[in-house]
């Protein structure tokens, strides 16, 4: 008695029936078993036909094989290299993100230096800062004597110094002002110190002039053989001694109510000494006009105006 059986995927009742061979003719009677019949069937035409795919004997349909399964060893190596390759491969738009942020660092120091440049600019055009003026007026000689013996030090001449220089400083700004801290005063002759003095500290307001008194004294100063040779030829031949006058301070500058840091300030002035006319000490010596030099350090550089 035959059964009939659904195929699942039509839904239809189709009968079984005995499989059919390429001769047409049923093997079921010959004894041999319905699986060993079924297997020879597919056998024979998958060689007959080529087909890599399975053929169903019972309802003559072809259904393609299922891919095969990966199995987690692969699936784990494949995510590994992708991550590896990600990793690895640089992205996309990273070069042009630090050329951007770079041109925009650069962009806003330039913006910056011009703001600065145009407010110094405003200030300087506002203010017309001026360097202060120093000169030597005058100089009262009490005593200037060159001895001409053998000392200890093996110096062959001997200076004795006493006299006082009355110097200007003129500021001629509108609305800056000049502060100085105390200062060392030095009397030199070819470079070498002949006297020195201290002065307190002092002060300029703008459009103003101030008047220093600088006292010099030095006793018994040696003076190298041919600085005292030079010193003591002038005195006879020329009548005046050109001397140099040092003085060192710090000193800041003051608009309204904000002042600067303190400044090295050197101020150099050069002049000639008339000693003919000063036989009668003390009197005023004759000052030829001079104007004195004036050295500022700022950040370590020396700036002269």
């Amino acid at each position: 008695m035959s059964e009939n059986k659904v195929h699942p995927m039509l839904g239809q009742v189709q009968p079984s029936a005995p499989p059919l061979f390429a001769d047409g003719s049923s093997r079921l009677d010959s004894g041999t078993s319905e699986k060993s019949i079924y297997k020879e069937q597919e056998t024979s035409l998958l060689r007959d036909q080529g087909q890599p795919h399975r053929f169903y004997p019972v309802y003559g349909l072809s259904i393609p094989p299922s891919p095969p399964a990966r199995s987690s060893h692969s699936a784990a190596s494949v995510a590994k290299a992708a991550d590896r390759s990600r990793i690895s491969r640089p992205r996309r738009g990273n070069g042009r993100g630090c050329g951007c942020c770079l041109v925009s660092f650069v962009a806003t120091l330039v913006a910056i230096a011009l703001i600065l440049g145009v407010l110094a600019l405003v200030t300087y055009l506002a203010v017309r800062p001026k360097a202060p003026k120093f000169s030597v007026a005058k100089a009262t000689l009490k005593k200037f004597d060159l001895n001409n013996s053998t000392n200890s030090d093996g110096g062959a001449f001997l200076l004795d110094t006493d006299l006082v220089l009355s110097m200007q400083a003129r500021n001629l700004n509108k609305k800056l002002g000049f502060y100085y801290d105390y200062a060392t005063v030095a009397l030199l002759y070819h470079g070498e110190r002949v006297a020195e003095s201290l002065i307190t500290a002092f002060s300029q307001p703008h459009r103003s002039t101030t008047s220093l008194s600088v006292p010099l004294k030095g006793r018994n100063t040696s003076l190298a053989p041919a600085a005292g040779a030079d010193l003591q030829s002038s005195l006879v031949r020329d009548g005046f001694v050109s001397l140099r006058s040092t003085l060192k301070t710090r000193a800041r500058v003051k608009m309204g109510l904000w002042k600067s840091k303190r400044y090295r300030v050197k101020i150099i002035c050069d002049f000639q000494l008339d000693h003919a006319r000063t036989a009668r000490a003390p009197k005023d010596a004759d000052i030829a006009p001079n104007t004195c030099k004036v050295r500022v350090r700022i950040a370590h550089i020396t700036f002269t105006l």
